[in-house]
């Protein structure tokens, strides 16, 4: 009986720790447009998002790779794990996804 409380404490940690901080994230920005406020609560990701809204939906990446151009800055936020693939930002917004 003491293991199975064990097993339990653990997997909820975990699952803290590892997901995004979405329900906090919409109770503080109630004025998110409803297709953004949908998409962060489904753990989706759509162009024209904001680093700060791909966190909440996503998580923190796995990688970042910046590149510096004369036009500004690209970011390739990598992810791993049950969202694996790739969020391309330009000056901080979303331009493109590859799952």
């Amino acid at each position: 009986m003491k293991r199975a409380f064990i097993i339990v404490g653990v997997a909820l940690l975990m699952g803290c720790a590892t997901g995004p901080p979405r329900r906090p994230y919409l109770v503080h920005h109630p004025e998110l447009d409803p297709y953004t406020a949908e998409c962060i609560r489904e753990r989706k990701v759509h162009i024209g998002m904001t680093k700060e809204q791909v966190k909440a939906s996503w998580g923190p990446p796995y990688k970042v790779n910046r590149t510096v151009t004369a036009y500004g800055t690209r970011e390739q936020w990598v992810y791993r794990g049950f969202t694996s693939g790739y969020v391309y930002f330009d000056d901080g917004v979303v331009t493109a996804i590859q799952n």
